[in-house]
């Protein structure tokens, strides 16, 4: 498939998954959040990682915060995206639930400037969309692809996507800039992708 056709077909794709999961009932969403909280827990429970880089909703993505406070009551380091003035770079800022957050150059709520940019062993990564291998679809303005493109393979994250059940689509629309992810969590399991020890399984809720 050319480099268009690809292009338009993940068009489409992200407008219909961007509508459904605009259409979640609050009941549904709630009750997929309290599953997805759930198993954030004990997949975080068996990884050796201590700093994780997270996300606030945006656009109907999966709220997980109180999973956030959690993980920094128990002594892990966390970081939030902030998208800096030329709209194309995103770095993970250092976070605590009680900072003070400021709008960021794409008016979404980041960490202020003065808060210490940092590496980050494992990104929760919000997602549209995510393929049979791993192949993520986000809001398609690239700031994931091209943030962990930019690091030094020492500093390569471990890469979990974040999306409801709904989201997962069996076809691949991957472009070769396109991040593949190593794991994905929704409400009903954690499917690792690219770990050779854990290919293709899935644990279920």
């Amino acid at each position: 498939m050319s480099d268009s056709s690809l292009s338009f077909v993940k068009s489409t794709l992200r407008r219909a998954l961007l509508a459904q999961r605009q259409d979640l009932t609050s009941v549904n969403r709630h009750e997929a959040e309290v599953k997805m909280i759930g198993l954030l827990k004990d997949f975080v429970s068996t990884k050796p990682w201590q700093r994780y880089a997270v996300f606030l909703p945006w656009r109907g993505e999966p709220d997980l915060t109180k999973a956030w406070h959690d993980l920094y009551g128990q002594g892990y380091g966390l970081a939030l995206p902030a998208c800096l003035a030329d709209r194309k770079t995103m770095q993970m800022r250092s976070w605590e639930p009680t900072s003070p957050l400021e709008d960021d150059a794409l008016g979404l709520r980041a960490p202020a400037a003065s808060a210490e940019v940092v590496v980050c062993e494992a990104w929760l990564v919000p997602c549209l969309g995510v393929g049979p291998n791993g192949e993520r679809l986000g809001a398609g303005m690239g700031f994931y692809d091209r943030a962990i493109a930019a690091l030094k393979p020492s500093q390569r994250p471990a890469t979990i996507g974040i999306c409801f059940q709904a989201g997962l689509v069996p076809a691949s629309f991957a472009e070769a800039h396109d991040l593949v992810l190593d794991a994905c969590l929704t409400e009903e399991g954690v499917r690792f992708f690219n770990q050779p020890y854990q290919a293709q399984q899935t644990h279920q809720a």
